[in-house]
Parts: structure tokens; C-alpha cells; sequence
């Protein structure tokens, strides 16, 4: 659980120049070319990993958007290095021996039912209980546009 995480955060995960090496050793594909935010993008998912600039890096937020088997290279960093990821949808550590997609599956789940058909990325919505949900999730092919030029996170840069 989210208590079990000692307040001042543990032990720190390295250098972030350390972090992106670790990172890079195990997802060749992982975009780092903002060196705070890299960004790796599969078939059936996504991630983005917020590293920060913070000396030394004690943590990692994870964006996760797809389908289950974006928990597989969450995983071979954890074990790889020793680390623990937290899953902000329950407050529980991933255990990685007993269903460790559930919370990404009980995510898709609770979209699905709120805003049947997938949402488009960016998309926020008023559930009946007057709270808003924000939509930032993987695609289906009905909702990526077509021919984009540029990365959909890069919506700031000029062009298309």
C-alpha cells in the first residue's frame, strides 16, 4: 500500500543522468530526447516516464495508456533494478506475481463504462456525481487521426 512508502520517499533511484541509462538499457526504443520526459510508444500502448530534473531522482511518474502487456517493461525495470512502482489507481505496489495489470485494466474498465467508445485523447468529461474525468488515453484506430506530422503531445510546436 501507498502507507507502506517510508514519507521521505526511500532510497533515491540514482543520478537522473544514471536514470536515463537505466532507462535506455532496457527500452532501446524509449525517447529521450527531452531528457525529462521520455516517452515510448508501442503497437498496443504507451507510456511516458516524467523523470524531472531533481538531483539525485528519487521517483518516476509513469503515464500509462493501452492494453495489458504495457506492464511488461514496467516490470523488467522493477525487478531489473530493484524497484517498486506504485499503482495510483489502488495505492498499491504492483505485485508483479499475481495480476499486475489489474489496475490497468480496472482504469479501461471505468473509462469504457463512463464514456462508452473510447474517448479521444484530451477529451474530459462531467461524470453524474459532478466530478470531471480527464481523458488521455490509447486510441483506438477510430480516434487517431490520420497523416499527423507531428506527435499529438507536441500540440504546442507550430504545423501540423
Amino acid at each position: 500500500m501507498i502507507a507502506d512508502v517510508p514519507d521521505e520517499g526511500g532510497q533515491p533511484l540514482g543520478s537522473t543522468g544514471e536514470v536515463r541509462r537505466f532507462l535506455s538499457e532496457v527500452l532501446p526504443d524509449l525517447d529521450l530526447s527531452d531528457p525529462t520526459w521520455g516517452i515510448l510508444e508501442r503497437s498496443t500502448y504507451s507510456i511516458e516516464f516524467s523523470i524531472g530534473k531533481a538531483e539525485p531522482c528519487t521517483s518516476i511518474m509513469l503515464h500509462v495508456r493501452g492494453l495489458d502487456d504495457a506492464i511488461y517493461p514496467i516490470q523488467t525495470l522493477c525487478t531489473g533494478y530493484g524497484w517498486q512502482a506504485l499503482d495510483f489507481s489502488d495505492g498499491e505496489l504492483i505485485c508483479f506475481d499475481s495480476d499486475p495489470a489489474k489496475g490497468l485494466r480496472a482504469w479501461r474498465e471505468y473509462r469504457d463504462r463512463v464514456a462508452p467508445g473510447g474517448p479521444a485523447k484530451g477529451v474530459s468529461l462531467t461524470t453524474p456525481d459532478g466530478g470531471r474525468v480527464f481523458f488521455d488515453s490509447f486510441p483506438n484506430q477510430s480516434t487517431q487521426p490520420k497523416n499527423h506530422k507531428k506527435p499529438w503531445w507536441q500540440f504546442w510546436k507550430g504545423g501540423t
